[in-house]
């Protein structure tokens, strides 16, 4: 059965107009409606760090970024809503989000349906992931399930089953980036994948307002061991819990 309903937030910043000006025109086009959460930007926030885990800096190899924290929020806060509004699933988008599809595939898909807390719709380099995936044989408005067996970030558009939002809201304290899901398994039992092909892209060439994130020397190959030896085992143990492929 198709969603009747489907709440769409999308995630923009009171800086960044433009932003939403592109969204929002790129989704009315295709009878999507939305919801503007404003995002927190962290570099304004009072004491941001209060917000970080102590073992952070050692997971990515940094300190994070006061941008990443506000991100982090930013998606909390819809999170929060969805318990408190006692809202089943939800479609979260940044407002670099460029639609693929109508409205009418977006109520096609839900998450729950494949034993999913989280699905993203949204993935960077979607042909090399396929290298990296495991092919569940489930397919919703016309798309596959895939499950990530190395780590690929990105949490441009997904979504979210408020039993995995509770999952999220467990963490009280922020570990690593907001797109880390494979650890977010490790601690919460967060339960991902991913719909290919994409239903979004992230076409919009304005700058990042997340900044620059790229680790060097000794603290790159520090996240790197992280996302190999950690992430990717992470990964790999979540696959247990389906089906084997015919």
């Amino acid at each position: 059965m198709q969603n009747r309903h489907l709440p769409i937030f999308v995630i923009n910043m009171a800086a960044s107009g433009d932003r939403l000006q592109k969204i929002g025109t790129s989704l009315g086009v295709r009878g999507i409606p939305f919801e503007r959460v404003e995002a927190v930007d962290g570099r304004k926030l009072p004491q941001a760090r209060r917000w970080l885990s102590p073992i952070s800096a050692i997971l990515i190899g940094r300190r994070m970024l006061p941008q990443e924290i506000g991100c982090w929020l930013s998606h909390r806060k819809i999170w929060q809503r969805m318990v408190d509004d006692d809202i089943p699933l939800a479609l979260v988008l940044e407002d670099d989000a460029e639609p693929r599809v109508t409205y009418a595939d977006l109520l096609a898909v839900d998450p729950a349906r494949a034993g999913l807390d989280l699905l993203r719709v949204h993935v960077l380099k979607e042909h090399k992931l396929l290298d990296n995936c495991y092919r569940t044989g489930m397919f919703q408005a016309g798309r596959e399930i895939v499950l990530q067996t190395y780590p690929r970030h990105s949490a441009t558009a997904y979504y979210l089953t408020q039993a995995g939002a509770r999952k999220l809201l467990s963490m009280r304290r922020i570990m690593a980036p907001l797109d880390w899901f494979s650890l977010w398994w490790l601690v919460t039992g967060l339960k991902h994948g991913i719909l290919l092909s994409n239903m979004f892209d992230a076409k919009i060439d304005d700058t990042s307002t997340i900044g620059q994130r790229d680790s060097r020397g000794w603290a790159r190959i520090q996240k790197h061991m992280v996302r190999r030896l950690i992430l990717r085992h992470m990964d790999r143990s979540m696959l247990r819990g389906f089906p084997k492929q015919a």
